[in-house]
């Protein structure tokens, strides 16, 4: 099965399943875990004037991409293409409204408050969940905390055990910078970055599989 089928045939499967069900989480944040792969969204483009905030811009309007496709996975229509293109397709359409937003919110746009709220990775908000029926963030959290297969905390980088793929990957779930993991850790942010995609790529199946249990 090809990763076009694959998306196409898990979207079909979460529409069968109520918002807010522990199945209709699960295989929507398989999902994200594709989309969150280098090169499978969309870079949309933004005013000059925003160029110097474009990663936090495109940071929130991935997280309220991610959180529509949760809410509305029913509106994807197989018939019209594939599934990639209709998330990319939504993500071209509603960052332009986005960037409006953001321009109109002029002196009260606090940049380290939307990076915090804004973490780029798993996250899906959803304030109305109960706190004993987790998030696809926080299922991620715990495959991260439990690390099944204990590579998680083994797998580092720069020679620093402490910049392991674990602490950094739940260091990016608490919003935390590059700058600051950066700091932090003694890395560039070249590497940290550069390793955590490495890492993502490699572990994605412990992933999909702790989501499928």
């Amino acid at each position: 099965m090809d990763e076009d089928e694959l998306l196409r045939e898990l979207a079909l499967e979460a529409s069968q399943y109520p918002l807010g069900t522990k199945e209709r989480r699960r295989i929507v944040a398989r999902i994200l875990i594709i989309l969150s792969q280098p090169g499978k969204l969309y870079r949309q483009q933004c005013p000059d004037q925003y160029q110097g905030r474009y990663e936090e811009i495109y940071a929130v309007a991935k997280q309220r991409l991610f959180l529509y496709i949760y809410e509305k996975i029913e509106l994807y229509d197989p018939s019209r293409g594939e599934f990639l293109g209709w998330v990319n397709w939504l993500l071209k359409k509603r960052f332009p409204d986005f960037i409006k937003e953001c321009i109109n919110m002029g002196r009260n746009w606090d940049s380290e408050r939307v990076t915090r709220q804004a973490s780029e990775d798993f996250q899906i908000p959803d304030p109305n969940s109960p706190s004993d029926n987790p998030l696809p963030s926080e299922e991620i959290r715990q495959c991260l905390e439990e690390d099944p297969t204990g590579e998680f905390k083994a797998t580092y980088t720069s020679g620093n055990p402490k910049a392991n793929f674990q602490y950094i990957a739940l260091k990016r779930l608490d919003g935390y910078q590059w700058s600051e993991l950066s700091q932090e850790l003694g890395v560039p942010i070249p590497a940290l970055s550069n390793f955590y995609q490495r890492c993502l790529r490699k572990f994605r199946q412990i992933f999909i599989d702790y989501l499928s249990d």
